[in-house]
């Protein structure tokens, strides 16, 4: 380095004049002083403070150039960044270690959730298709019973609805040898066993007719399902027969024709749905014979199908367009208690008309012989775009 190779020079010279004038003093002590080795010594000398001078000026070059504290600071320098380059290479580094750990929790969360919602989708499907394996095992077997009804239905040819053309002398037979009640058995066995829920049999049992008639409105979106255990239902109550001419109570209130609530309506509905009820219930198969009900029960709805004869002479049935419950329910009043009414041919076309867009519209009139009875305008006189087979 500049400083030690000046402190070398100086030393140098030192040795080589003190080495001169020992080796000149020895010269002159031996010899006298020699010319010979004089020179000799001077030349060493010379060759040697050219050495020097050279060394010399080297330095003299660097120390006005660069300086040892500069090339100092300048490596420190070279350390200090080198060692903040390394800080920012391991921060980067350890950010990049939590991004990834950070998508890696991220992706678990989201095929945990896709899971969850795999397992929900599975689930559902699985209620929905129990559900329809169930709504279509009630519609075939509701299917086999009313079809097995139907079929029964085409072949009665004897249940009539008089009119002033029938002899008026004739009347429906009535079974003497039923209980006083009026209640009867079967002919046949029910081809498809049903078992009542206990709701409708406990209200059945108890001959609470508001009660069924609630229990029926309130679940009218779900009668399909229960329609069936209905009618065996009605087989429990101890009088079915008065069991349902009472809930027939309150039919037609007493209030302004038209001015009928939307709860009166759905009391009408399931006054509706009892009567059917009852006639499946009781296995009529030939309708022009016997019948299960005593001259009491016949006697009491026949009072109530002459009350709503007149009742429903006051209802504008061309407003219902084809859908008249009250028009509905008098056919199916006369249809289920094979009631022996005198209607002449414009009162009979008038309530055809009135349900004419129902779908029990055509089994009521050919349980009623209308077609057979009224050939004149039946159907001519239907209006028009409505045939019922």
């Amino acid at each position: 380095r500049p400083p030690r190779s000046w402190a070398v020079g100086l030393l140098c010279l030192s040795l080589s004049l003190f080495w001169l004038q020992m080796a000149t003093e020895a010269a002159s002590h031996i010899s006298g002083g020699s010319e010979s080795t004089t020179v000799a010594l001077l030349e060493q000398l010379t060759e040697v403070f050219g050495k020097l001078k050279s060394h010399t000026e080297a330095s003299l070059q660097l120390q006005s150039g660069i300086q040892w504290e500069d090339i100092k600071v300048h490596f420190l320098n070279l350390e200090k960044s080198y060692r903040s380059k390394c800080d920012e290479l391991e921060e980067k580094q350890k950010a990049l270690e939590e991004q990834k750990a950070g998508g890696r929790r991220l992706i678990a969360e989201k095929e945990a959730d896709l899971s969850a919602k795999e397992r929900a989708s599975v689930n559902k499907l699985q209620e929905l298709k129990d559900a329809a394996v169930s709504t279509l095992a009630e519609v075939r077997k509701k299917y086999n019973v009313e079809l097995s009804e139907i079929l029964d239905a085409n072949g009665s040819k004897d249940k009539k609805v008089k009119t002033p053309t029938d002899d008026t002398n004739t009347s429906l037979p009535s079974d003497e040898h039923n209980s006083a009640k009026g209640s009867g058995k079967p002919s046949e066995p029910s081809p498809v066993e049903v078992k009542p829920r206990p709701a409708l049999k406990e209200l059945c049992e108890q001959m609470d007719a508001k009660g069924l008639l609630k229990y029926i409105s309130e679940n009218s979106k779900k009668l399909a399902g229960f329609r069936d255990e209905l009618c065996v239902a009605l087989k429990c109550a101890t009088d079915p027969a008065r069991f349902v001419l009472d809930s027939l109570e309150g039919f037609f209130p007493d209030q302004l024709p038209g001015d009928i609530n939307y709860s009166a309506q759905g009391q009408r509905r399931s006054c509706i749905v009892l009567m059917e009820a009852l006639a499946h219930s009781i296995g009529m198969k030939e309708p022009g014979g016997k019948h299960p009900w005593s001259s009491e029960i016949m006697e009491q709805a026949k009072a109530i199908a002459k009350e709503w004869k007149s009742k429903i002479a006051e209802v504008d049935l061309d407003a219902s367009d084809g859908y008249s419950l009250e028009a509905h329910a008098f056919l199916q009043l006369l249809t289920t208690f094979n009631v022996d009414l005198v209607l002449d041919e414009d009162e009979l076309y008038k309530i055809v008309v009135a349900i004419s867009r129902r779908r029990q519209t055509a089994e009521l009139c050919r349980s009623l012989g209308l077609t057979e009875r009224i050939p004149g305008w039946y159907p001519l006189r239907m209006p028009q775009g409505i045939i019922i087979p």
